[in-house]
């Protein structure tokens, strides 16, 4: 790479929202898993499993409270309340029925919303026009490729390294 093109890793370290495209294999804070996609249910399952790791989550906007800085997402009739205190005006999900992903921490505890569970937002974007069925086929085979690499990376604890089930 010259000056015009800096090299790829140290900007991974950098761009959270790189991570879930570049990374691989669940082994360290730096990879893949540490942005693990999670379906809906997978989180409302298992909250407790979940608690304060970073996952990517997508979904159709059900529902805006501007009060509380909340959405609530939908996806395969499982619903998901999202704080979007910390997101800026742009990136703030606003369009009912449409198709977003939500990059946060997931926060079982939290006392100033009305739902058991939240996950936190720190990255929005509208994805519209994505091929739901595609994606999750896409994810099925990623998630059976990392399944066989972490078999030969794996660690005693079942972890990805930084505290979180790997996905």
């Amino acid at each position: 790479p010259g000056p015009w093109c800096p090299p790829l890793r140290p900007l991974l370290s950098e761009c959270p929202t790189l991570i879930d495209v570049a990374g691989g294999g669940g082994r360290g804070a730096d990879t893949a898993s540490s942005w693990a996609h999670r379906a809906i249910e997978e989180i409302t399952g298992d909250p407790a499993a979940l608690a304060n790791c970073q996952v990517r989550v997508l979904g159709r906007l059900k529902a805006v409270n501007c009060a509380l800085a909340e959405v609530v997402l939908e996806h395969n009739n499982h619903e998901l309340v999202v704080d979007t205190g910390h997101l800026s005006t742009e990136q703030h999900p606003a369009l009912i029925g449409h198709l977003y992903t939500v990059i946060g921490e997931v926060d079982p505890a939290a006392p100033e919303h009305a739902a058991d569970l939240v996950v936190r937002a720190r990255v929005s974007r509208c994805v519209d026009g994505m091929d739901t069925a595609l994606f999750e086929r896409a994810l099925e085979i990623k998630r059976m490729h990392d399944a066989r690499i972490e078999a030969l990376f794996s660690s005693p604890n079942g972890s990805d390294g930084v505290g979180c089930p790997a996905a």
